[in-house]
């Protein structure tokens, strides 16, 4: 799977790298959402720096439509997704207005210090 995770402290850290598809996010999401170490609502960083394509529109609606369905995933929380292509940056973009009315906040960010900055409410706007 292009996508791993890790848990440090109170964060979960998660990289995907190469092509991705929905059914690789939907996978991914099934894995951590039973794993012992996971809590709902935890900051996240999503590295997505070495994501060379990302899925189509029509999947990235349904990511967010599958992600409304799990309720680990609708409580309050904050991930943070760094991006560094333009395509990748606008089409993350897209996701956080399909996102839109989840708890869960999400934002994409270029910076990684000012990721962490904003996970850790250091930076709110």
């Amino acid at each position: 799977m292009a996508i791993t995770y890790r848990f440090e402290g109170d964060f979960l850290f998660t990289t995907i790298e190469g092509p991705t598809s929905y059914e690789d996010v939907k996978a991914y999401l099934d894995e951590l959402l039973v794993d012992p170490r996971f809590r709902p609502g935890m900051p996240g960083l999503i590295d997505c720096r070495r994501v060379k394509s990302l899925f189509s529109i029509s999947d990235l609606r349904k990511t967010a439509a599958d992600a409304r369905l799990r309720p680990q995933l609708q409580v309050p929380g904050r991930a943070a997704v760094l991006a560094s292509s333009n395509l990748i940056y606008g089409l993350l973009r897209m996701y956080e207005v399909f996102n839109e009315g989840n708890p869960a906040e999400i934002r994409v960010f270029r910076a990684p210090e000012e990721a962490l900055r904003w996970l850790r409410g250091e930076a709110d706007e």
